[in-house]
């Protein structure tokens, strides 16, 4: 009979695993190795794996605001259309970094594109939107115009009308 062990053994894909080899310890001790500061990668908060910017939509003052988080871009890396109901903002990310230490040396490029669009009300006016853009932040007005609505109209309900058929023979 085949002790847990030797079955354990003999099941594993190399046939030389212990149980418990793959368990608890051993991934913090890869975790603890590739966490440490002179490992040549960049740590997982700096890569960007299909950047999209956060963005922030509000009326306040009669006033539609769009607001674009894009560190690191400038104003002219920034596209910004509105057409008939829709407000869009692309531009694109270029980064590179190179960084050497002791016995290695690494360099990065990122490189993304984005394209954001916002529905708008009808009734705006596309010649009165205006856009800024300070400190990485891009914001974009729009006015909002009061919508000209009709009074409510009261609608009288009637019984139908009865129709005669006649059947010809």
């Amino acid at each position: 009979m085949l002790t847990n062990k030797a079955l354990a053994k003999a099941t594993m894909p190399f046939g030389f695993f212990e149980p418990g080899f793959f368990g608890h310890r051993w991934l913090k001790d890869v975790d603890r190795l590739f966490n440490r500061a002179e490992f040549p990668f960049v740590p997982y908060d700096d890569l960007e794996f299909g950047w999209v910017p956060e963005l922030e939509v509000f009326e306040k003052n009669n006033r539609l605001t769009v607001r674009l988080d894009v560190p690191g871009l400038k104003k002219d890396e920034l596209t910004v259309h509105a057409v008939k109901g829709m407000l869009a903002v692309e531009g694109e990310r270029k980064r590179e970094t190179e960084e050497e230490k002791k016995n290695w040396y690494t360099r990065e490029r990122a490189y993304g594109k984005f394209y954001r669009t916002v529905p708008l009300p009808e009734g705006v006016d596309l010649k009165e939107v205006a856009a800024t853009f300070k400190d990485g932040v891009l914001e974009v007005t729009v006015p909002l115009h009061a919508a000209v609505t009709a009074p409510p109209h009261k609608v009288e309900v009637k019984e139908p009308e009865e129709r005669k058929v006649t059947v010809a023979a």
